[in-house]
């Protein structure tokens, strides 16, 4: 990392109005609004550096063969890819261009020997999200592109942000991604320089709030990595520093309430590691347990999404609600299958424990169950979390099974990239 003061009089400008229509097309992918651009589109502009040979004369390739590379159009993922195919060619060149620039003292095509072999010339990206992110070298190479990304260039802290949204896409990453001493040593510096320069240069503390906010995400986003005693280890080098930081960072919140949702995440991190260490479980009231269990269960009963974080379209229309629990949705009975399989995601557990809650109420029935939810949900902004802990103490529902809800629940909301409760 380059010293405080030399980062400081840099320009970080060059890539952070990509950056910013790039995680708006990430984090929201029913806005209609980008229409102009595709996530799968983007992500193959940040790491098209890493798998070409050369850089701009390549990348030209990108927009060239949009329209006429030999993709199998039957299959409706490359028919997203061809839907505006001259609009996406200029935006994806331009951007690859600019990212050709940051880059312009990396060696390009540094990963590609790793990579499968294809016709280059007509179709210089992976095929797909999967070929992009599976196991072995190509998931590695991207995390390792993402490192040198951050270490190499002052706007670097943007791929934090990039490198969070592989860890919830990508499960798998997680242990790879913890195995490199780099990357939290990374983050954890960009963190203590954007503060130092928040704090050294008030006038321009605007422009040291987004590797604020990039690098808190992938704080948050290690709550995904199971287990997380793994994710406990990794943080031991870097610790002490991010403790002083989350301390100094805590005074943005009192006076800005919105720094609360932003760093929240980097905060419990930092708490469940110091209860591991204590050999303590973090204890919340029972009236607590009840009332975080119904607020996350109304999220995502008005989160019209599939809830399989596998699923090809992950559309927001046409969910249907899970028989077993009436909470979690999925397009279809295939997604629904395939989600109580994964290992990575407990469904199931979830759904039996909603079931035992829905005993314990009293409300077995689906039909009456359904019903509760629904009036649940239109006096949620009023008082109905408090009545519902009420009710579940009266009725001595099991504080483990809010618990179980509540906790499942959060991981499904980080692994799906949701802005939850």
């Amino acid at each position: 990392m380059s010293d405080p003061a030399g980062v400081a009089s840099r320009s970080t400008d060059l890539l952070d109005p990509s950056f910013k229509l790039l995680l708006e097309t990430l984090r929201n992918h029913t806005d209609p609004r980008p229409k102009h651009v595709q996530t799968s589109l983007v992500f193959r502009a940040i790491f098209a550096f890493f798998t070409l040979p050369t850089s701009k004369e390549r990348l030209m390739a990108v927009e060239n063969n949009l329209s006429t590379c030999r993709c199998n159009l039957a299959d409706p993922f490359m028919q997203g890819l061809h839907s505006s195919s001259e609009a996406y060619g200029h935006f994806i060149f331009n951007l690859a261009t600019i990212l050709s620039t940051a880059f312009i003292d990396l060696p390009p095509g540094r990963f590609r020997s790793r990579i499968r072999t294809r016709d280059v010339e007509s179709q210089p990206w992976p095929l797909s999200p999967a070929e992009l992110f599976a196991e072995g070298g190509t998931s590695q190479d991207s995390l390792a592109g993402l490192m040198l990304w951050a270490e190499a260039i002052p706007s670097g802290a943007g791929s934090f942000m990039v490198m969070a949204d592989l860890l919830a896409r990508s499960p798998s990453l997680g242990r790879t991604f913890l195995t490199n001493p780099l990357a939290l040593r990374l983050a954890t510096d960009h963190l203590k320089l954007a503060l130092w320069g928040y704090e050294a240069f008030p006038g321009r503390a605007p422009s040291f709030l987004y590797p604020i906010v990039a690098t808190s995400s992938l704080f948050s986003a290690l709550h995904g990595i199971s287990p997380f005693s793994l994710v406990s280890t990794a943080l031991d080098p870097v610790f002490d520093e991010l403790l002083s930081v989350s301390t100094r960072l805590r005074t943005l919140e009192t006076t800005d309430p919105k720094w609360v949702t932003v760093l929240g995440g980097l905060h419990y991190l930092l708490e469940r590691k110091q209860d591991l260490k204590a050999g303590v479980q973090r204890v919340l009231s029972d009236e607590e347990l009840h009332k975080s269990a119904i607020l996350t269960m109304l999220f995502f009963r008005l989160h019209h999404k599939c809830m399989h974080i596998g699923c090809p379209s992950q559309s927001a229309k046409k969910t249907l609600q899970c028989a077993q629990c009436a909470i979690v949705r999925y397009c279809g009975s295939d997604c629904q299958r395939k989600a109580w399989r994964d290992p990575v995601l407990p469904h199931k557990r979830l759904c039996t424990a909603v079931q035992s809650m829905r005993r314990a109420l009293e409300l077995d029935d689906v039909v009456a169950w359904s019903q509760w939810v629904s009036i649940t949900i239109a006096e949620a902004k009023k008082k109905t979390p408090r009545q519902f802990a009420v009710l579940c103490s009266a009725r001595g529902v099991d504080p483990a099974l809010s618990r179980i809800i509540h906790e499942t629940l959060s991981e499904l909301t980080m692994k799906l990239s949701l802005d939850g409760v």
